[in-house]
């Protein structure tokens, strides 16, 4: 199928379920196969040293908060996330990286940097460079979109 028969949704879509899936079976080849992509993206990616809410995660996802509170659930059971009260928030819960969620994060950022020299290799660097910088104009829609939007509670 040639670039010009796809769709721009279509492609993106694609593209994303073909990354996605790349760095899942890397992850699974590298022994973390007791958490769904899924957690991956929505709770690993989006930690750092500092705690993160459960609500803060679902903001930054766009998934519900109840999905998140099940999916930190899981990770915290595999022992990748550990999580304690919010002192800011008695209802909620503040997620932290344990050891094996910084491993795990590390592992996938390394597989991640491979498929961008993989793309290097078959675009170069030129216009490998174009085209995250046409994905991050898409990325600014949305940005823009949920600011011009009122805070539903998430």
């Amino acid at each position: 199928m040639s670039s010009s028969e796809l769709s721009l949704a279509g492609a993106l879509s694609r593209a994303f379920a073909v990354v996605y899936g790349l760095i899942a079976d890397g992850l699974r080849e590298d022994g973390f196969r007791d958490h769904s992509p899924a957690q991956g993206v929505n709770v690993l990616r989006n930690l750092g040293e500092e705690p993160r809410s459960v609500g803060r995660l679902a903001s930054m996802t766009g998934v519900s908060k109840q999905a998140i509170s099940r999916q930190v659930a899981g990770l915290e059971r595999a022992g990748y996330v550990r999580t304690e009260p919010d002192p800011a928030d008695g209802r909620g819960r503040l997620v932290h990286l344990t050891d094996r969620g910084r491993e795990e994060r590390e592992v996938a950022q390394e597989r991640v940097a491979r498929l961008r020299e993989r793309l290097e290799r078959e675009l170069g660097p030129d216009e490998t460079e174009t085209f995250l910088r046409g994905l991050e104009v898409i990325i600014g829609w949305g940005d823009r979109e949920k600011a011009a939007k009122p805070d539903r509670g998430t």
